[in-house]
């Protein structure tokens, strides 16, 4: 009976001290970014650019607030929408899949297939780092989430119908020459460079 009650008390002292470990694991990982400079330093840049706004007209500062309002009337569903994908993808997808083909030791399979996910993710440059980030935290590497957002940023395929539309196919073969081979050299880069310098 003693024995059983001493391996009682055991677990229960282990309990806590287990949980505490994930608490802390989870506050030391380097995906869990911390938004409150973000916020401080928009906050004060916002206040600088309605002090001018103000100061030019007061008109101004109303057509500005108006201009933003709209932009976050368009822009939310498309966000709301993109945090309840991911979070599903994050019940749904295994973290296997994550470490084989997204994450540090996935290699040049990981670059690879961030390079073409960057090519292909929807939204702008707010919607995929909002996807670069819950990629990041869920596994993925440096250098995939590297070449996932300089391929959104420099060859999105979801611009080749305008682009071939308005400037021509010999205009998008060139940039495409120009700007395809750029997002898995700067994966591989940080990848590299991630390791060396991040212990």
């Amino acid at each position: 009976m003693e024995t059983k009650h001493s391996l009682n008390e055991a677990e229960a002292d282990s309990e806590p001290a287990s949980a505490a470990s994930l608490r802390r694991s989870s506050h030391s990982s380097p995906g869990k970014s911390n938004m409150v400079p973000s916020i401080i330093i928009l906050a004060c840049v916002a206040l600088v650019l309605a002090a001018i706004a103000v100061r030019r007209s007061p008109e101004s500062l109303g057509m500005g607030v108006a201009s933003a309002w709209t932009q976050f009337l368009q822009a939310f569903p498309i966000v709301v929408l993109t945090f309840i994908v991911l979070g599903l993808l994050a019940v749904v997808v295994p973290r296997d899949v994550y470490v084989r083909w997204l994450s540090a030791e996935a290699g040049w399979r990981g670059i690879f297939v961030g390079t073409l996910a960057g090519m292909a993710a929807p939204g702008g440059p707010v919607i995929q780092t909002i996807i670069a980030s819950a990629l990041f935290k869920a596994g993925a590497g440096v250098g995939c989430i590297v070449a996932f957002l300089t391929a959104g940023a420099l060859a999105h395929l979801l611009l080749l119908p305008l682009e071939l539309g308005l400037l021509g196919w010999r205009f998008v073969c060139a940039r495409l020459a120009c700007t395809l081979f750029f997002p898995p050299v700067a994966g591989i880069l940080a990848h590299t460079l991630f390791r060396t310098f991040v212990r």
